[in-house]
């Protein structure tokens, strides 16, 4: 290839594979914002290409990694990315890319650990590519130094609810389990 590759990881390009002849799955049923999609972008630019997308051989179509593929193509203008290829029947293909956005989606952060990190970086001005802007990270910072659970001089127990809207029973019934599995009082309410 006489492209410049040093955008993938030097152990990577041999999977390089031109993005030109790759295709979005039309039925993906995760979606990717402007958002989302630039801060791909942006970890690209800070970190080059370190995994491969993964893409279904019969019709060149992408199963895992997407909003990946979206991101090099149309925001950075990249020519080529690194893939793994598999030869899964659609139904097969389907439901890996379901299982790989959703047990992503099942995972969460440790707050305490996620902020002293983000501290870190941010004195080091190394936020950039990590996906949380400047504003975000200050938020967090602002929240925790004045949330009154952090002062011991706080005798009047405060409660913090919040209300989220879910699209259906399943999701509300998901949402609940893994908030309860992470220690959280909850309920669901149903209007």
């Amino acid at each position: 290839m006489e492209n410049d590759l040093s955008y993938i990881a030097a152990d990577l390009r041999p999977l390089a594979h031109s993005i030109a002849e790759l295709h979005e799955h039309s039925h993906n049923a995760r979606y990717h914002s402007e958002a989302n999609l630039q801060a791909i972008a942006a970890s690209y630019k800070a970190f080059g290409q370190r995994k491969p997308i993964v893409c279904r051989r019969d019709g060149n179509v992408s199963i895992a990694g997407s909003g990946q593929l979206r991101a090099a193509r149309d925001i950075l203008g990249w020519s080529h990315i690194a893939v793994v290829w598999t030869d899964d029947d659609e139904q097969t293909a389907t439901a890996f890319a379901i299982a790989d956005n959703q047990t992503g989606a099942l995972a969460s952060w440790n707050n305490e650990t996620l902020l002293s990190q983000l501290a870190e970086l941010r004195d080091g001005a190394a936020l950039d590519g990590v996906g949380f802007t400047e504003d975000e990270v200050k938020a967090m910072i602002d929240a925790t130094r004045s949330d009154p659970a952090n002062d011991e001089t706080n005798d009047i127990p405060t409660i913090y609810q919040i209300l989220i809207e879910c699209q259906d029973e399943l999701s509300q019934s998901d949402l609940l389990m893994r908030l309860t599995d992470e220690g959280i009082k909850c309920r669901s309410l149903i209007s």
